[in-house]
């Protein structure tokens, strides 16, 4: 095996329980892993598992990935980080990689991230998973084989069983090709069915997206015209403007300059004040200090004098402690004469003490001789005694022995004789509750009837809320529909509102000098400007206080032409000042009808008479029209002669019989008088036409407050269904709450059913207890009886031998009671001239205390005498000290004194000098303040003129904004426009026709352009990607096909081939016998489950399921020999796999794996020594520390070749070599 795959070498650290660096090595050939039970031996098999990329922490014999890191023990703390290395020889080219040695490591951290590395190089799992697919190694394949395993292969369903034979038959690659090809398939399916819809939603999108392109073109060319005349306009009004700010600036700068000249007069005064103020200031700090200066005078004066007083007042107390002195002084000397004769007494007692002591010491000793002959002649007859009462002890132990026998005979008849009573009748009582239990059992079976039936109705009862809650919910969906379309609808009519509202407000659809009319009141009204012309008396627009009927305001706007627009005043003059305006402004012209005119006589102002047509009456125009009775003479005067007909012909007729005056105007807006005809297409909308645009507007008005109302009526009827719906959910959960409690109920029935039952027979087996109890309690009961009666006869034989040893004891007890009362007295007398012994050394003791106080006193005194001298000569010398301070304090206030007179004179001159200062100041005030106030006006002016500019800043920003806005072009980078003769009204004329034509496009998808030339683009990108998608669809198909034909025979070969093999190695295991491998379902082999039937030696075909474990164990060894014979792997770990077999067993096992061990390395953790005796190597895994492993290893090898495998967890003492004999 020198060149073929093999481990080589396993790492652990932190792994498990190895906490420390662990090496194992491996040689071609067996490997056993020994130990006992508990020490980790199994760790190592994790270990491999792990490395070649194990993801179930439960396989690994834990909860989660992380407990796979040492967890510490009680000494050793736990690590952050499990790591194992595994190194494989490949110089074969097994594995698909470009070396000769291969080390596959992979790393876990307590935080839950793992680490793959293949040499040392970062590495995915699925790489290491792709490097072993097919070999016949990893975490799922048949060369790891632990017990739980061989239960796995018997015990699994047919199903389970198939991953031995597929990584046997090399097809683990083709099936996860098929998955993947499958995954990427039901991709493909997904992305063309997404890129269908797409493609039709494409070519809807630029169906309608090419309409919208060609409006957005012909809006673009509008735009451009309107674009340019309105930045030439605002240009030529922005020019303007800047030469006004120009002006104005100007003003501004002469402002500025007479500001300036005052704020230097005014600095220079504050200057001349902050001068005067500051020498005011000063004179007051010199007044101040003065002030300062006396007060402190005055205060050392008042100081002085009371450390005089103070000085006089220590000074007598020192007088005083000087007297004290001296008598304390007299009274130690004598303390101290009275302390030296009490210590010359006490040395003459304590000698006379230490004589008397020493005599008594020698009469204690002699009694003390005495008292211990007596006390041996005491200790001899207690002895006798002592042995007599034991012998008595025993006699009457035995005596009590025999007494308690017997009365535990007596009381086990009682107990019998009552215990026979109990039986009979707990007898009685379990037959009683037997019957008892057979009633409730009947009761049980009838309310478990009862339940079924309520259930069924509640059962119906919720199919019935569901199916309730279903209709309300479709209902809400049809609500929400409802509701959706009605806001759609609010939103387009609102939005519609808004813009016409907008037109009306924005004066859109009037000539432009109504318009200039309307825009100059618009500004005056709202407060933004003032006027130079004041237009008063202007009531209105006529269109604007018009009602026309529905349907008719295209006839009466025809009729009323552009009288419409016109003005209703109140005067001439008010006319009059209006055109004005108009002339002066130069904005175009405007038709006014004063009212003090149409009051008046109105045959003067109407032009033509009112004859009617002479065939028939008509409808008059007038008749459609409503108007405040104030300004009615103008419709009057305007609509009279007008009437309505229903077309041109029908005119004609009325003509040809009517009179002059007489005006027909049909629906479509035709007009026809004898005058002429007026017809054609009417350029009016809703946009444009006044009286149009107000009748939608108020239509509009009326619809969307209608919308409103059924929207909110709809909100209320769908939360009333919500509500329902939510009813019926809570009535459903009810139910289903009633159904469960019920469910409970029937099981708790149920279960007490089976209670019953199992009650039942325990009170049958109790039964049939109580009868052997009471037959053998009627035996136990005779023999009890007989034995009463020799313990009778024992007892009193025992009693005649207490009364000898009786005697012996009375004899013994009166010599031990004589010399006892000899012992006490002896033992008084000695014990009182101890007590005198200790006297004398007590009061020995005390005096000797006494002369050490005395002696302690004398030496205070010393002391005391000494600090009292001291003292006294020290309060001498501090008396003179304080005599020399007064004398120097009295110096000093003569001194002070005169001070005090002369600061009073100097700060007399300096308060003359401050009042003379603030005269001047004052002065100075009241010039800087009328300077204040020429400052003040001339800022006021500028102030104005910046307000003056600010509004021409605002309308220069205005004029600006708007361009941007509107064009996204800054009037700063606009070239002026040159001076040159231009009509500006009709500039602005035609750029409010250029809106108004925009403005009836409608709106305008501007973006249509580029989203037309994206979607045709994105269409072409689709077609093109549904091609590609179809033919990844028919290559995938093909490549399924291919990998199933080549699956399939793969699989089928490597099935025939394990079959045979299965056989021969069945036979060999359990010597003779058969077995065979079955396809569950022929017809299709790729997903067939497998099922295996066998028949021991002496025995029929049958399931594996009803072997014993030893035969399930050796089954599934001959499944895997069958496996390895086939498709061997280069290495096999198995972890106990021997365990379940027997002695002989485990011979054929050893005998049959001694023949792969020439084409396998073979790693074994095992307990059986056969088993061991086969391996070439052996590692010992130990546990000297609590929870840590460590590896002993041994090399097994002939008596010439002896090598001793080394371990790199061990010392060098540790090395153990084994020599095998044979």
């Amino acid at each position: 095996m020198g060149d073929e795959m093999h481990f080589k070498k396993l790492e652990l650290l932190g792994f498990k329980s190895f906490a420390e660096k662990t090496e194992l090595f491996f040689e071609p050939g067996v490997t056993a892993i020994v130990g006992p039970n508990g020490c980790g031996k199994s760790n190592v098999s994790d270990a491999i598992r792990w490395v070649l990329g194990e993801q179930s922490a439960r396989v690994l014999r834990g909860s989660r990935m992380e407990d796979v890191i040492f967890n510490g023990t009680d000494v050793k703390k736990p690590v952050g980080m499990a790591e194992v290395s595994l190194t494989l020889s490949n110089k074969n080219r097994l594995l698909p990689i470009e070396y000769d040695e291969v080390t596959v490591a992979r790393k876990v951290f307590r935080s839950g991230e793992s680490e793959y590395y293949v040499n040392k190089t970062l590495v995915r799992l699925k790489d290491i998973e792709n490097l072993f697919m097919d070999t016949g190694i990893g975490t799922e394949s048949y060369s790891l084989i632990e017990q739980g395993k061989i239960d796995l292969i018997l015990s699994s369903k047919p199903e389970d069983r198939r991953f031995i034979f597929e990584e046997a038959a090399g097809i683990t690659k083709y099936k996860a090709r098929k998955r993947e090809a499958l995954r990427k398939l039901e991709q493909t399916d997904a992305n063309l069915l997404r890129v269908n819809d797409i493609i039709s939603e494409a070519g809807r999108q630029i169906n309608s997206i090419e309409r919208q392109a060609k409006k957005a073109r012909r809006y673009q060319e509008e735009f451009e015209k309107l674009k340019n005349l309105e930045i030439k306009l605002s240009s030529f009004e922005y020019e303007n403007i800047k030469k006004e700010q120009s002006l104005l600036k100007v003003e501004k700068e002469g402002l500025k300059q007479e500001e300036a000249i005052l704020v230097s007069s005014i600095g220079r005064l504050n200057e001349e004040a902050l001068s005067i103020q500051g020498k005011f200031s000063q004179a007051e700090e010199e007044l101040l200090l003065f002030q300062s200066n006396g007060m402190e005078v005055e205060q050392t004066l008042e100081r002085n004098k009371g450390r005089i007083a103070l000085n006089r007042e220590r000074i007598a107390e020192i007088e005083t402690r000087k007297v004290d002195l001296s008598k304390e002084l007299e009274s130690l000397r004598q303390k101290m004469a009275g302390l030296d004769v009490q210590r010359d007494s006490l040395s003459m007692e304590l000698k006379k003490l230490v004589t008397d002591r020493v005599s008594k010491e020698e009469l204690i000793a002699r009694k003390e001789g005495y008292l211990l002959e007596i006390q041996d002649m005491i200790e001899a007859a207690q002895r006798i005694i002592s042995e007599s009462k034991a012998n008595t002890v025993e006699i009457m132990a035995n005596q009590a022995r025999y007494r308690n026998d017997l009365t535990k005979v007596t009381t086990n008849i009682n107990n019998i004789n009552m215990r026979l009573r109990r039986l009979e009748i707990e007898k009685e009582k379990v037959s009683k509750e037997r019957e008892e239990i057979d009633n409730k059992l009947t009761n049980i079976h009838s309310g478990i009837s009862e339940l079924n039936e309520n259930l069924g109705l509640l059962r119906q009862k919720r199919k019935s809320c569901e199916e309730d809650s279903l209709r309300q919910a479709e209902e809400l969906h049809r609500l929400d529909l409802e509701i959706d379309n009605v806001k759609q609808e609010l939103t387009s009519k609102g939005s519609r509102l808004e813009f016409l509202e907008d037109l009306k407000r924005r004066h859109e659809g009037f000539s432009s000098g109504v318009k200039a009319i309307l825009d100059y009141l618009s500004v005056i009204n709202t407060g933004i400007g003032k006027g130079e012309i004041e237009l008063h008396g202007i009531c209105g627009v006529l269109a604007d206080f018009l009602e026309v009927e529905a349907g008719y305001e295209i006839p009466v706007e025809v009729a009323l032409g552009d009288d419409v627009q016109s003005f209703i005043v109140e005067s001439i003059s008010d006319a009059r000042a209006a055109i004005e305006y108009l002339n002066r402004e130069n904005r175009g012209r405007a038709k006014f009808f004063p009212l003090e005119m149409l009051n008046g006589d109105r045959r003067d102002i109407r032009p033509g008479g009112r004859d009617a047509c002479p065939t028939e009456k008509l409808k008059k125009l007038t008749d459609f029209v409503k108007i405040d009775d104030r300004y009615s003479a103008i419709i009057s005067y305007l609509l009279d002669g007008f009437f309505l007909v229903d077309n041109l012909d029908r005119a004609k007729e009325l003509l040809q019989a009517g009179g002059e005056d007489v005006k027909l105007v049909t629906l479509k807006g035709e007009m026809i008088s004898k005058k002429g005809i007026t017809g054609g297409n009417v350029p009016r909308s809703e946009e444009t036409g006044l009286l149009m645009r107000d009748a939608k507007i108020r239509q509009l008005g009326l619809d969307c407050a209608e919308l409103k109302t059924r929207l909110a009526g709809l909100d209320e009827k769908r939360t009333m269904v919500k509500e329902e719906i939510g009813g019926l959910g809570k009535k459903v959960r009810e139910v289903e709450e009633e159904i469960h409690g019920e469910e409970i109920k029937s099981a708790n029935k149920e279960s007490e059913k089976i209670n019953v039952e199992v009650e039942k027979k325990k009170f049958l087996d109790e039964l049939s207890l109580l009868d052997i109890e009471i037959t053998e309690a009627r035996e136990e009961e005779e023999e009890l009886k007989a034995k009463e009666i020799r313990l009778g006869q024992d007892l009193l034989a025992i009693e005649e031998k207490g009364k000898d040893i009786d005697s012996i004891i009375s004899s013994n007890q009166a010599l031990l009671y004589s010399k006892s009362k000899e012992r006490e007295s002896v033992l008084l007398e000695v014990t009182q001239w101890k007590g005198e012994f200790a006297s004398i050394k007590d009061s020995e003791e005390h005096l000797k205390k006494r002369e050490t106080m005395l002696i302690g006193a004398i030496s205070e005194a010393d002391e005391t005498l000494a600090s009292r001298e001291d003292e006294l000569a020290k309060s001498l010398t501090r008396e003179d000290d304080l005599k020399k301070d007064i004398i120097q304090l009295e110096q000093d206030m003569e001194t002070n004194s005169l001070e005090s007179e002369r600061i009073k004179t100097e700060s007399n001159a300096v308060n003359k000098k401050k009042e003379s200062i603030q005269s001047l100041r004052l002065a100075t005030g009241e010039r800087l303040k009328e300077e204040n106030t020429r400052l003040e006006e001339v800022r006021n002016r500028l102030r104005d003129s910046d307000v003056k500019d600010a509004g021409l800043s605002f309308k220069l920003e205005s004029i600006k904004n708007r361009i941007i806005q509107s064009y996204r072009i800054d009037m700063d980078t606009v070239a002026p426009v040159v001076e040159e003769v231009t009509n500006w009204d009709e500039t602005r004329l035609e750029i409010d026709a250029l809106k108004g034509k925009l403005d009836s496009m409608g709106t305008v998808n501007l973006v249509a352009i580029e989203e037309e030339k994206e979607l045709k683009d994105r269409f072409s990108f689709l077609t093109t990607q549904q091609a590609d998608l179809v033919n990844a669809k028919e290559s995938l198909h093909k490549a399924i096909l291919k990998i199933n034909k080549t699956t399939r025979t793969l699989f089928l070969e490597t099935f025939e081939k394990i079959q045979t093999t299965f056989k021969e190695y069945f036979k060999a295991l359990f010597g003779g016998g058969d077995a065979e491998l079955v396809l569950v379902d022929q017809e299709d082999i790729l997903e067939s489950g497998i099922e295996i039937i066998a028949r021991p030696p002496g025995k029929k075909f049958q399931s594996i399921s009803l072997f014993s474990g030893g035969e399930k164990a050796l089954t599934a060894i001959a499944l895997l020999f069958a496996v390895f014979k086939i498709k061997p792997s280069p290495f096999c770990v198995l972890d106990e796999i021997d365990a379940p077999l027997d002695e002989a067993n485990v011979d054929r096992f050893t005998k049959v794996l001694q023949d792969f061990v020439k084409t396998s390395q073979f790693i074994i953790i095992t307990h059986n020594k056969k088993t061991i005796g086969m391996a070439d190597v052996m590692y010992g895994v130990t546990m000297e520390e609590s929870g840590i492993s460590k590896i002993v290893s041994v090399k097994f090898t002939d008596k010439k070749n002896t090598a001793p495998v080394e371990s790199k967890s061990q010392s060098e003492d540790e090395k153990i070599e084994v020599t095998q004999s044979g």
